[in-house]
């Protein structure tokens, strides 16, 4: 039996509810980059190392306590505004599952550094920096991404990852 065009979009946009009902703050990338990234590198490694997602809620590793606490203190003041966001975004990315890691970091180190490097947004589209390519185009059949579905999923991780929000 064939897939029609319309059931094949409706079980994309149902695989994306999650991340879309989240809305992504404009000021995440460059908030990451200025008061995280330095230390911790992409928000993949700061999980890893630091925080673990039991219950819904992000927890320090070491201490077993709500990280949101942390933030606002941690390396100086942060308004909570920032804590929110970055709180919010770090908390995305332990919901996907890892999957940039375990699909895509054998090539790229992160999708944060993929977006910053290699990603231009043109028109509300995203392309290749040096391609030109048009990322949605690219990604269906690219590397281990074997469905449309994967290929939405990450272009919206690269998406977010763009400075400016994308």
């Amino acid at each position: 039996m064939r897939k029609s065009p319309l059931l094949a979009t409706l079980s994309v946009l149902v695989a994306l509810a999650p991340w879309t009902a989240m809305a992504q703050d404009a000021k995440w990338p460059g908030l990451y980059f200025e008061q995280c990234g330095n230390c911790h590198g992409s928000a993949d490694a700061l999980l890893e190392e630091r925080a673990i997602l039991k219950s819904g809620v992000l927890l320090g590793r070491s201490s077993n306590r709500d990280i949101r606490t942390f933030l606002g203190s941690h390396f100086g003041q942060r308004s909570s505004e920032d804590v929110d966001i970055v709180y919010r975004e770090i908390l995305r990315v332990a919901r996907g599952g890892g999957r940039f890691k375990q699909q895509c970091a054998i090539c790229h180190v992160s999708a944060e550094e993929l977006a910053r490097k290699s990603l231009i947004l043109r028109d509300g589209e995203l392309y290749g920096r040096y391609s030109g390519r048009r990322i949605a185009d690219y990604l269906t059949g690219h590397g281990r991404l074997a469905t449309q579905e994967d290929a939405v999923f990450f272009e919206q991780v690269l998406r977010r990852n763009l400075p400016g929000g994308g």
